[in-house]
Order: C-alpha cells, then structure tokens, then sequence
C-alpha cells in the first residue's frame, strides 16, 4: 500500500500531516530550528519526511535531504522530532532506519547532522554510532554552538544496519555529562 493511501485509509489528509509537523516543529524549536510550512509540503512531495506512527496517529518526523556540495553521497537530517509523551528511543531510531531503508536514500552510504551543542540528543547520536566530527563556534541567533555527527556504513544501507543502541542503563549515566571536544572526537567528560 502506498503512503497516500495508507493517509487517507486511516483519515490523515496532506494538509492534516503539514499542519501536524508545522504544531510539532514549532512545540520543539529550540531543540530542531525552524522551517516555513511551505518546505515541509515540498518535502512532503518529494517524499523527504518520515512520519513515525503509534496507533494511527503520527508522533514524530525526520526531515531529510540529499548533501550538495563537499558531501555528495550523504544525507543530512535537517529536523528529527519526537512528541514527548512517545520520547523514546525506539521511536527515533525507528525512524532512522527507515530513512536507511528508503528506495530514495538506500545508494547513500553517509548520514550527517547538526545539533545544538547544550541538547541532550548529543547523547542519542553517540549512541546509536554516530562520530561527533566537528562544533562550529556560534554564528547563529541563539548563540549556540552546533556539533557535527556523521554516521558511515562501511556498504550499502539495505545490507547493514549498525545502529544498535546502548543499554538505557548506559545512557542513563552519560545524561548528565557534557559533550567535549578533545580535538580528534567527542567524549563524555570524567567527573
């Protein structure tokens, strides 16, 4: 069954899902920035947006795109969010592998991100493998500095699936620890 169909079997219209991302972009966005509601309805045609679903009804998005530029081959997640009544692991890392699974992005071989240097999905990230590679000094509105992860795959996404989270116990621990960096990649810091 096609998305479109599955929207309208279970009563979710196009204008319905941009009006939920636009509620749920807005309720998150000092954690994943802002967009006007016309990118996401082009996303949303050019099959750029994940939904994550609990019992049809939506309770996230990935927002993603393909690299220009000084990354060809990559696929860079502009927005990930997560209602907080279904914060929970499996659902963004649900919605990750279906970004990897995706007929549009399964010849890419890289996932880049940015996020916000003070935001606990630091943590997320390094979990599930990805490599804090760069933080860009801030430039930005809010002042904030913004960390750079990358996730490779050593081949084609369809035939490997390495994100495999920490146990909760694990990242329980590391919650409270800031991100540094040591000059080569990002560590929690010892107390």
């Amino acid at each position: 069954m096609d998305y479109v169909t599955y929207l309208d079997r279970i009563g979710w219209s196009i204008d319905k899902i941009v009006t939920y991302l636009v509620w749920l972009a807005k309720k998150e966005s000092n954690a994943i920035g802002f967009y006007p509601k016309s990118n996401y309805e082009a996303a949303l045609r050019r099959d750029r947006i994940i939904i994550a679903w609990q019992a049809d009804h939506p309770c996230g998005f990935l927002f993603w795109s393909r690299c220009q530029g000084h990354r060809p081959g990559a696929i860079k997640i502009n927005q990930i969010a997560i209602q907080k009544d279904a914060q929970r692991m499996t659902n963004a890392t649900r919605l990750l592998t279906q970004l990897m699974n995706h007929e549009h992005a399964a010849d890419r071989n890289r996932i880049i991100l940015h996020c916000a240097e003070d935001l606990e999905a630091n943590l997320f990230w390094r979990a599930l493998g990805f490599v804090h590679t760069y933080t860009s000094r801030p430039r930005n509105a809010r002042r904030r500095e913004i960390n750079t992860w990358e996730w490779a795959a050593v081949c084609n996404f369809g035939e490997l699936h390495p994100i495999t989270p920490q146990p909760t116990d694990t990242l329980l621990h590391e919650i409270n620890q800031p991100i540094i960096n040591d000059g080569s990649q990002t560590q929690a810091k010892e107390e």
